[in-house]
């Protein structure tokens, strides 16, 4: 729990984007700006907001990305496989390197009180990992992971409540009378023997569309109530660090 000195200091976030298979280069941008701006409204202090590639984007062949991709969803909670995860090290070494170069230019960064790693698709995979590879190295005190539309994983108990996953409702196929369908992917792999190894909190979005669509700003990806899909996907997310904020820091 956090003590009467932190409860009132201002938090320190940084923020990073990371973009799962095939991503055009700036396909989470919008909701870069938007949560560094949600995090600013509460107060906080976003020190870095930056956007990551682990698998690289849409110039790169489908087939690579795929297979990387596949190989870290195998690696599951076993911590000593973590270290092996082809995005999430590729993700690990950029923010490494960001700070190495904050330092050569002499930048006195102040440290994060919590990174937040947003992942989609693939992206998640690889942001589950990164965190995981920075906290045990102690290259950050505290990391978040918000993985939206992501493959399940299994997760390592320790940083299970760390984890938030953001899924679109609704069925598989298309509804006609809405417009609105589930995510496919949010089926594949598997949170171990009932769920045992599932994230600490699992929330359920409906927006208009699909997998690719949790960050369309405009019509029709708008619902009744003029909320965008990206709006409705920030919402999920800002509850879930607002209430981190208010309550503890691992």
């Amino acid at each position: 729990m956090r003590n009467d000195s932190t409860a009132n200091a201002v938090v320190n976030y940084e923020i990073y984007m990371l973009a799962g298979f095939a991503t055009a280069p700036r396909f989470m941008e919008g909701l870069r700006v938007a949560m560094r701006g949600g995090l600013e409204r509460l107060g906080g202090r976003v020190t870095r907001a930056e956007l990551l590639f682990p698998y690289g984007d849409w110039s790169r062949g489908k087939l690579p990305q795929l297979w990387e991709i596949q190989s870290d969803m195998r690696i599951g909670a076993d911590e000593s496989r973590v270290a092996r995860s082809i995005g999430g090290m590729r993700a690990v070494e950029s923010i490494l390197s960001r700070d190495a170069g904050d330092r050569r230019g002499g930048e006195n960064k102040e440290e994060s009180d919590i990174a937040v790693l947003v992942g989609h698709s693939g992206g998640g995979i690889a942001a589950l990992h990164a965190a995981q590879v920075l906290m045990s190295r102690g290259a950050r005190k505290n990391c978040l992971v918000a993985m939206i539309g992501s493959p399940r994983t299994r997760i390592a108990e320790w940083i299970r409540p760390n984890v938030l996953t953001i899924s679109a409702s609704g069925r598989k196929g298309s509804d006609s009378k809405s417009g609105r369908t589930g995510d496919p992917v949010v089926w594949f792999g598997t949170h171990g023997y009932r769920d045992r190894q599932a994230p600490g909190t699992r929330v359920a979005v409906t927006i208009v569309g699909g997998h690719a669509d949790y960050f369309r700003e405009a019509a029709p990806y708008v619902d009744p109530n003029g909320k965008s899909n990206l709006d409705i996907t920030l919402d999920a997310a800002m509850a879930w660090l607002t209430h981190w904020n208010r309550t503890s820091f691992r």
